[in-house]
């Protein structure tokens, strides 16, 4: 009999070694799907962004080509402000809007295509035909953050940084394919696998735990600094991205390129994990030197040293994207944050300040042709803008932070509100310690945890998060357990304590210790 028990343990130990190793194989599976796919995403993204010289528009001259791609850059602007607006409607239809955006993506390699063939396009067509690309580029990139805001937020960084940098060597190879016809091949195919991805990875989330969309937290507008402050980024980018097409083929290509310096640094943070705290005031206090030297030495030099010059400036632009890419779509999974209202409402700022520095560089090679004195006088007061832009927001997230704790707060106020105040009982040694000191926990342990989450309407990470706490973990140990900054933790704990209604960490055991009693 003994002999019989021993060999049903083991074969139940072997039944659940197994499991857990499918299970492991299924997220390694999902994890590289993700990455593929977001590597084609941001292949495609740049390809669009530096089209003017690249072979997307390489048919048109170049005035013409940097005039389309300002149109693109016009409706994808409108489109992510229509976002904003119809968030819900959005969301409920992300996956028929994806396959629409993939179809209507196709349409400027067909152009493209087509001019090759017959040598003659009308520019209405080429117009029209951009103007829904920047519509089908901001859907498309609102469903990958939809995606990455439904997905488990541990493997959110490393997906994001791995596809910067898997989508950077894809812009070289399919934009140096040499034949047009093979480029325009190749970003279809990149774009089907893009969709393709993110529809596999969707379906593998399971239904009961994505939110209704009636339950996801509204997020305030951006205040005015800090839309200037990211409308003043995009400004540089979109600046700096029309000055490397200007210089040609391989300016363009070497400028698109110089963005896996940036992503390496966000590969550092990615590395440190939880060691570190990097928030959007770090970020801009990297950012600001690298951008005004750039913008000031640029004007300086021709040729090689001018592109190089740029390059510093898109490369630090290129860190920027990767840490809004990965910080957005993690805080949308942890608080429970409308994904589509909360991406869109970054990306407006950034792409109306993209299309001003379009206009800007357009101006300043076509209108005025600005030249050596003139041009750096143009760049000096544009570094002037962009410094008076930090200093106003100064990367100061206090005031954000207050915005969003008083937004969650109110769910945890209703929470307090429901449940009605424990009685006074005489405060006993936790049951969570044996008399060693070392931690017990019953098999009820877990049972109880979530009977108060249940009690107190806590979200399924804040759950997570109150169990650990429950057992005496701290703050920094939490974070590495969860692979999130300790700052998200902490603010998980501050909204775990609020609808507790609870100021200490030992009263928060004694609500489970009581349940056991």
């Amino acid at each position: 009999m003994f002999r019989g028990r021993g060999m049903e343990s083991v074969e139940g130990e072997d039944a659940s070694s197994e499991g857990a190793t499918r299970r492991q194989a299924g997220v390694a599976s999902l994890f590289a799907v993700a990455v593929a796919g977001f590597s084609c995403l941001i292949g495609w993204e740049l390809s669009a962004v530096f089209s003017p010289s690249l072979p997307l528009l390489s048919f048109c001259d170049i005035q013409t080509a940097i005039f389309i791609r300002c149109i693109s850059v016009l409706t994808l602007a409108f489109a992510f402000g229509f976002f904003a607006v119809k968030a819900d409607l959005f969301f409920k239809n992300r996956d028929r809007l994806a396959v629409a955006a993939l179809i209507v993506s196709f349409l400027p390699m067909i152009c493209a295509c087509a001019y090759t063939a017959t040598g003659a396009l009308p520019i209405i067509v080429l117009e029209i035909s951009w103007a829904l690309l920047g519509i089908s580029q901001a859907i498309l990139a609102t469903y990958w953050c939809v995606i990455f805001s439904l997905m488990e937020s541990s493997f959110t960084m490393r997906v994001v940084v791995s596809g910067g940098v898997g989508g950077t060597f894809l812009f070289v190879i399919v934009n140096a394919a040499g034949e047009l016809w093979v480029s325009m091949l190749e970003l279809c195919l990149i774009l089907f696998i893009s969709v393709l991805s993110a529809a596999m990875i969707a379906r593998s989330i399971p239904k009961s735990s994505i939110p209704n969309v009636q339950d996801f937290r509204r997020v305030p507008d951006l205040s005015a600094p800090a839309f200037f402050s990211v409308a003043s980024c995009g400004a540089v980018y979109g600046l700096m991205s029309i000055e490397v097409c200007y210089q040609g083929f391989m300016a363009a290509l070497v400028g698109g390129a110089s963005g896996i310096f940036g992503v390496a640094l966000a590969v550092v943070w990615c590395v440190l994990g939880s060691r570190v705290d990097i928030d959007v005031g770090v970020v801009q206090r990297i950012a600001l030197p690298l951008l005004v030297v750039s913008l000031l030495m640029m004007p300086l030099f021709e040729g090689p040293l001018r592109v190089i010059w740029a390059c510093v400036a898109l490369a630090t632009l290129a860190h920027n994207q990767m840490f809004t890419w990965f910080s957005v779509s993690i805080e949308n999974y942890e608080f429970r944050l409308h994904p589509v209202r909360r991406f869109a409402l970054r990306q407006i700022p950034s792409w109306v300040g993209f299309f001003i520095g379009c206009l800007l560089a357009y101006a300043a090679a076509f209108v005025f042709r600005l030249e050596s004195e003139s041009l750096y006088l143009f760049t000096c007061v544009f570094v002037v803008v962009i410094v008076v832009a930090f200093s106003v927001y100064g990367g100061d997230e206090s005031k954000t932070k207050r915005r969003l704790d008083s937004l969650i707060n109110v769910a945890a106020q209703k929470a307090i509100e429901a449940v009605s105040k424990p009685e006074e009982v005489e405060v006993i040694p936790s049951a969570s310690t044996c008399d060693g000191g070392e931690p017990f926990y019953s098999e009820g342990f877990q049972d109880r945890c979530e009977e108060v989450s249940r009690k107190y309407s806590l979200t399924p990470r804040e759950t997570e998060v109150f169990a650990l706490l429950a057992k005496g973990r701290n703050a920094e140990y939490i974070a590495g357990q969860l692979m999130v900054t300790p700052a998200t933790i902490k603010s998980h704990i501050y909204h775990i304590y609020q609808k507790l209604g609870v100021n200490s960490q030992q009263r928060l055991m004694d609500l489970v210790d009581e349940g056991k009693r």
